[in-house]
């Protein structure tokens, strides 16, 4: 099974999630900050806490380590960096502007035109003036050019503020804690386009990245991405058709292994195959529904459409054919069922069953009274 991790951004993204992998957040406030908004309890609700960009990294609760933009820049350059900026913040002319301009974090300098203390009415109205007359955006170019031999990175998050870090802190930095940890890390946030605060992290090689629009849209995305074999089987307990069994695998541990369900399909009634009842497993990827699980028959299974390995040759178990992700465990059952009484002529999948099949009718349906009697039900 993978080592699976997800990486949300805060604001604009996250409410608590559940567990169905690993969980961590990212984010560019501080750590107080962002307790606020997870609650007192966050730093043991989740498996990571990355405040600043990971600058400040947490995992199961214990701080790993600290990163200092003072230190890095040096005091005279910060100094005059600072400077400068308090000079453009005074000249800029706003419907409002409130208190805490620059906030000195551990790891990186957080900028707000409108100030901080700003109340979320003055936010929600900041950040509609701010898409009209690109108040941080031109303020980022100017810092930009005014700054070029510092090499910092200057990115915008949330609605009332950018960042300023050295080049390589953005929040990839946290990946250094967690890349040989995890096979796949998937990272959601809403500002992923460029210039945005989860840009880099997004554009990652080493990330899956996922752009959401919000809160909901990101419990939407996730419950599809991650818990979509749990509803699987809670609709498969409600209502699975006569006779069929299907439920995931217990591992050697005891937890339940989503990704492996042991099946047995009944023969239907009046056809040749009735009486069998044949084992099945289904294995799906990480990248179910995107993709379709694999059936597979014990080895050798007799069929025209079965490969000698086991595997089901079916048009809704091929992604280039008639795979959707809305198909369900039942419907895969109830096909592969069909399946076994009714060959697909133009699919062969085994050379023997299949000139059985198409030259020798007989001496095939006597070959599947004999498999069915090889699979008989549970007494």
């Amino acid at each position: 099974t993978k080592r699976v991790l997800a990486l949300f951004d805060v604001d604009g993204t996250l409410t608590v999630a559940r567990k169905a992998v690993k969980v961590g957040t990212v984010g560019g406030s501080d750590l107080a900050k962002q307790l606020e908004q997870l609650g007192k309890t966050g730093l043991e609700d989740f498996d990571f806490v990355f405040a600043e960009n990971g600058l400040v990294a947490y995992e199961a609760g214990k701080l790993l380590a600290v990163q200092s933009i003072a230190k890095h820049l040096g005091e005279e350059s910060l100094q005059r960096l600072l400077n400068f900026m308090l000079q453009y913040l005074s000249g800029i002319e706003l419907p409002v502007k409130r208190g805490t301009f620059i906030e000195f974090r551990k790891g990186m300098l957080n900028v707000s035109p409108i100030g901080r203390n700003c109340c979320q009415e003055e936010r929600d109205a900041f950040e509609v003036y701010d898409l009209k007359h690109g108040i941080r955006a031109k303020f980022l170019e100017v810092l930009k050019e005014k700054f070029a031999d510092l090499d910092l990175t200057y990115s915008i998050g949330g609605q009332i503020s950018f960042d300023v870090f050295p080049k390589g802190w953005d929040k990839t930095y946290c990946l250094r804690y967690v890349r040989e940890q995890f096979d796949e890390i998937h990272f959601f946030g809403d500002k992923t386009f460029e210039g945005g605060n989860d840009y880099e992290i997004f554009e990652s090689p080493e990330t899956i990245g996922h752009t959401v629009n919000g809160p909901a849209d990101t419990i939407a995305q996730t419950t599809k991405l991650f818990l979509r074999l749990t509803e699987e089987r809670k609709q498969w307990r409600k209502n699975k058709p006569f006779g069929f069994h299907a439920r995931p695998e217990t591992t050697s541990t005891g937890e339940t292994n989503l990704l492996k369900w042991n099946c047995h399909i009944p023969g239907k009634e009046n056809t040749l195959w009735e009486g069998g009842f044949y084992p099945l497993t289904m294995e799906f990827s990480e990248e179910y529904p995107a993709r379709p699980p694999k059936g597979k028959f014990p080895a050798g299974f007799f069929h025209p459409n079965i490969y000698p390995s086991g595997t089901v040759c079916l048009s809704i178990l091929n992604e280039d054919e008639g795979w959707r992700p809305s198909i369900t465990v039942k419907q895969i059952l109830v096909g592969i069922q069909e399946l076994l009484d009714t060959p697909n002529p133009h699919s062969p999948a085994q050379s023997d069953a299949y000139l059985m099949f198409t030259q020798r009718l007989t001496e095939y349906k006597r070959k599947i009274k004999d498999v069915a009697s090889k699979y008989p039900p549970p007494h």
